[in-house]
């Protein structure tokens, strides 16, 4: 007598209805994973940032000068300079950072609006007009991160403040929790 081997795989149907549900399962993956990369975005862009006003902050304690973080008019690329005592001439540049290349939609504003740099004098202080050198230098106080294409309610918007003691704080504008640490 023959006997027949039983052949073992997967049918047609079987096959259909598990490309179904994996398609089901990536349409609602998706939409989150959009939200994260977004939010991944701001945070990278900010911890960047933060990197750089750190290095200048640093560099003007480390050889008692004045270092400046530059900062183009649309927010996007950076530039950390030292500066020779007259405010105005540069003497070297230390770093250079493009945000468009890695957070292209992540929107950065500074407050003040007009002010595209930051100062810091020998001792690691911003530098502001009050100062008897580089007279009318208004200090910027904080930078903000976000992304305008998605909702308020899932962008993990960052926020980097100055203070004229040199103090800088990363910290998110939405947590209301007065005992949460990461409160602006």
């Amino acid at each position: 007598m023959l006997s027949r081997t039983r052949q073992v795989g997967f049918t047609l149907t079987e096959m259909l209805i598990t490309l179904a549900l994996m398609a089901i399962v990536l349409a609602l993956a998706v939409p989150n994973f959009s939200v994260w990369l977004m939010n991944h975005q701001i945070r990278n862009a900010a911890d960047t940032a933060m990197a750089s006003l750190q290095l200048a902050r640093a560099e003007a304690i480390r050889t008692n000068s004045l270092v400046r973080v530059s900062i183009d008019s649309t927010g996007k690329i950076w530039t950390v300079n030292t500066l020779q005592s007259d405010c105005s001439t540069v003497s070297q540049t230390l770093q250079q950072k493009n945000f468009a290349e890695d957070a292209p939609k992540v929107t950065i504003t500074r407050t003040p609006s007009t002010v595209t740099n930051v100062t810091f004098n020998g001792l690691g202080r911003v530098m502001d007009g009050t100062t008897t050198t580089c007279s009318g230098v208004v200090a910027l106080t904080q930078l903000n991160f976000d992304v305008t294409t998605i909702a308020a309610a899932d962008s993990k918007d960052m926020r980097i403040t100055l203070q004229t003691g040199g103090a800088l704080k990363l910290c998110d504008p939405n947590v209301t929790s007065s005992t949460d640490p990461r409160k602006c």
